[in-house]
């Protein structure tokens, strides 16, 4: 869709000739819009928009000035402007836009409501800002920080799609994550829409996050169904990356849109929380930013008054905004297609390296009898992933978790045990392929203890 820097309100349709509105053909036109089984639209002068029938737009038509004579033939020209949507677009102001990747117009009815930004003191939402950010072993944090917040309110302000790294804040519970994520949403048009259930849902419902600028995300929504990181992952490249995104609706028909989206998750730094996140493969690697918190820093009894210490961040809000878009990203946090790096603390990185599906395998490897025997007696286990697949799902001590872990699509394990082959560290390393099936072959270190006892399992290696 077009930018706001460069879009204005489009006239629904162009009079015939100067006879049919009389006095009121400058007004008219940009009043009414058609948008179908939604009905008509009528513009007020403080910009509201009333939804009318057909009834009443001939009434205000002659309200207007349109002479009487005139009324169906303007009520004609009026429709024949239809209008494929209309309500809220994130990032767009008040009026007629037109959608370049499906020929269509949509009638944006509300806008964001950007926040003037003035000089002046910001104490306690710097206090906040510092504790949340700064990190005496990773300096580069709180800038990018800043550096995302400035770009993201800078892509919403000129109502221009681009693409932003999703950013991901870890960090102990009831640290202030959240109260950023609300400073973050005022500083965007106020707008905000838990995102995961959009982005992630095989149902392809995702219009609730059509008019919200800030999407949002916890790890209270930690999902258990299969492939769930990975379609977020997917979800982060197309919603934020793509052009444009399908926005779909029960019941309404799907068609492309351009809002202005940034995403921001709020998650505690344990695993089983942190697990919400995507595997950081090469092609999410610069679109996924991880940023480690500390605590918001609250003088005594300040946080309980909770109702005290918004009033005096929105009070503060405008200085901090012109701080922000002040603020000169450092060359090293600049990047030219996004205006700012992904940054990725290493501690976010170590646990999710601790989740890794790969990791997890590498687990129920030293487990899995076929493997350990074979190892124990030849030094090595060598065979194709398909039986491999079988020896851990028939396994009594690996099989429930294995059923679990390589559920879903049937490339998983190959995958992975190619990912501990490129590590070049886990005693795992390609073989050679035999009649186009690519065959492995796994060492395992000798555990504390001496290797266990042979023991009964419901699959036998054929070697």
């Amino acid at each position: 869709m077009t930018t706001l820097a460069e879009t204005k309100p489009v006239l629904a349709i162009e009079p015939a000739d100067d006879s049919v509105f009389e006095m009121a053909e400058d007004t008219v036109w940009q009043r009414f819009f058609y948008a179908g089984k939604h009905g008509y639209f009528m513009q007020t002068d403080d910009d509201k928009f009333i939804p009318l029938d057909c009834g009443s737009v001939r009434m205000h038509l002659k309200l207007l000035g349109v002479h009487r004579d005139n009324v169906q033939g303007a009520l004609s020209k009026i429709q024949h402007g239809f209008v494929d949507r209309v309500g809220p677009l994130a990032g767009y102001k008040i009026g007629l836009h037109s959608c370049p990747d499906s020929g269509g117009k949509i009638l944006v009815t509300v806008p964001p409501t950007i926040i003037e930004a003035k000089p002046g003191d910001w104490p306690l939402i710097r206090r906040i800002m510092d504790g949340l950010f700064e990190d005496e072993d990773w300096p580069d944090q709180y800038s990018f920080v800043i550096a995302w917040l400035k770009q993201a309110r800078e892509n919403v302000v000129r109502g221009e799609r681009r693409p932003l790294p999703a950013l991901a804040l870890v960090g102990p519970p009831n640290s202030g994550k959240t109260l950023f994520l609300e400073i973050a949403r005022f500083s965007l048009g106020g707008r905000a829409a838990p995102a995961y259930t959009a982005l992630t849902s095989d149902k392809g419902f995702n219009d609730e996050i059509l008019a919200a600028e800030l999407l949002t995300i916890d790890d209270e929504i930690v999902s258990s169904l299969p492939n769930a990181r990975d379609k977020l992952g997917s979800a982060i490249k197309t919603t934020l990356y793509g052009a444009a995104i399908r926005i779909e609706g029960k019941n309404r028909g799907a068609f492309p849109a351009r809002p202005v989206h940034a995403l921001a998750m709020a998650l505690n730094e344990e695993p089983g929380n942190v697990q919400v996140l995507p595997e950081i493969d090469t092609h999410l690697r610069d679109k996924l930013a991880l940023v480690h918190t500390g605590y918001a820093k609250f003088a005594d009894g300040e946080a309980e008054k909770r109702k005290e210490l918004w009033g005096r961040i929105m009070t503060e809000l405008p200085a901090f905004l012109s701080f922000v878009e002040g603020f000169i990203i450092p060359e090293h946090l600049r990047e030219a297609r996004s205006g700012v790096v992904a940054l990725q603390h290493p501690r976010i990185l170590e646990i999710l390296d601790s989740i890794a599906p790969e990791m997890r395998l590498l687990e129920l490897l030293s487990k899995c009898w076929v493997v350990v025997a074979a190892v124990k007696e030849h030094g090595i286990w060598r065979g194709p992933s398909t039986e491999l697949h079988n020896a851990l799902l028939s396994d009594n001590d690996t099989g429930m978790v294995a059923r679990s872990l390589l559920s879903g699509w049937t490339g998983k394990l190959g995958s992975w045990l190619g990912r501990l082959a490129s590590a070049g560290t886990y005693g795992v390393k390609k073989d050679a392929m035999v009649r186009g099936i690519q065959r492995w072959t796994i060492t395992l270190p000798e555990p504390e203890g001496g290797w266990p006892k042979e023991r009964i399992t419901f699959y036998t290696n054929s070697g």
